[in-house]
């Protein structure tokens, strides 16, 4: 499980169909006498929707028209006919819901990093990413863990990173050592120090990245459980 989560990432973002029924000589298939439908596209998923806008803004003399915005600023929409908007982190698509099936073809023209994801333990939003002159980049993340969760025991050989706790309380393990952190705790991890964060309550951080290339692969994990990364951390402590 450990292999497959590290390398996950670099996996290729091709369908189930494509990648495993197509490729199968043996399967076995189960009847589904239920209803089904596909929601492949923006036009067959706004068929489903109750409403006609999900999110902050509003629609005015609007007909056959649905609006998704994911965004804390507010979306307008007025005398808009058979058009899909939606807002998001990663993106702002406008589009007539009759041209919107072949959109993946327009998303493929750029090489976007993630701008937003959801994760085991979490989510976390990308604020900001920079490229400086001297070949460094600096990357801010606003990351949230849900109670409970902690992010995996890592290092990173290629950036350096800051840690600002905006809401709730956890514990820290950092290089063998495991701390209390709470709001206005700072910590510095640098290149090549092990950490892992776990949050007791909601907690809620800034992450400001510094390298010269800040990919989500550059990751090396130890320990996936918190109470192995304790377990770790407290035998290393007695080793010294």
């Amino acid at each position: 499980f450990v292999e497959m989560v590290d390398q996950f990432l670099s996996m290729p973002k091709m369908s189930f169909d494509y990648e495993v029924v197509e490729k199968t000589s043996s399967i076995v298939v189960q009847s589904y006498d239920g209803k089904w439908k596909d929601l492949g596209t923006w036009d067959s998923l706004s068929k489903e929707l109750d409403v006609d806008f999900i999110g902050h803004g509003t629609a005015n003399q609007c007909e056959d028209t649905h609006v998704i915005n994911e965004l804390n600023v507010p979306v307008i929409a007025k005398g808009l006919r058979n058009v899909i908007v939606v807002a998001s982190p990663d993106g702002i698509l406008v589009a007539d819901k009759d041209q919107v099936a072949d959109i993946k073809k327009e998303v493929a023209k750029f090489n976007q990093r993630p701008m937003f994801e959801e994760r085991r333990w979490g989510t976390y939003r990308v604020l900001d990413h920079q490229k400086l002159e001297n070949q460094q980049e600096v990357l801010t993340k606003y990351i949230t863990l849900y109670p409970g969760e902690n992010i995996s025991y890592q290092k990173h050989a290629m950036r350096e990173e800051v840690w600002t706790i905006v809401s709730g309380h956890g514990h820290l393990a950092l290089d063998g050592r495991i701390m209390k952190v709470r709001p206005g705790d700072v910590v510095r991890v640098c290149i090549g120090q092990w950490h892992a964060i776990m949050a007791e309550s909601e907690l809620s951080l800034i992450e400001v990245q510094r390298g010269t290339e800040l990919v989500e692969e550059d990751i090396e994990r130890r320990f996936l459980a918190w109470d192995d990364i304790v377990y770790h951390c407290l035998h290393l402590v007695k080793s010294l």
